[in-house]
């Protein structure tokens, strides 16, 4: 899983959605309080929470990653709590809306084919 360059979103309950990303997105809460909490995933911090009132608009920029095995990353999203937006006719591909109103996307990493 490569996660995008570090980004800040503002959520309603720090705590609840330190553990949702941190879960869904096999990552780890480095640091945590009521107001602040900062996630990641391998080097660096890419995803920082602050407490305040969540303004997603519907049109919100999707938050892309890339994953090896789409189903694996994206049916424990979708059971808790995330919301599917694209067909499920797109196998390599899918846009969801977590718990707290961002759009993400999830796109399975292709494996180079070889030339003869």
């Amino acid at each position: 899983m490569t996660l995008p360059h570090s980004r800040e979103l503002t959520v309603l309950e720090v705590p609840v959605a330190a553990a949702w990303y941190a879960k869904v997105f096999d990552a780890r809460v480095e640091e945590l309080s009521d107001d602040c909490a900062q996630i990641s995933r391998g080097d660096g911090v890419p995803l920082k929470l602050r407490r305040g009132t969540p303004n997603p608009h519907p049109s919100t920029p999707v938050l892309e990653i890339v994953v090896d095995d789409l189903h694996s990353w994206l049916e424990p999203a979708l059971a808790d709590g995330a919301t599917r937006m694209t067909p499920i006719a797109l196998p390599d591909y899918a846009q969801f809306r977590d718990p707290f109103g961002y759009v993400w996307a999830f796109s399975e990493r292709i494996a180079p084919t070889s030339r003869t």
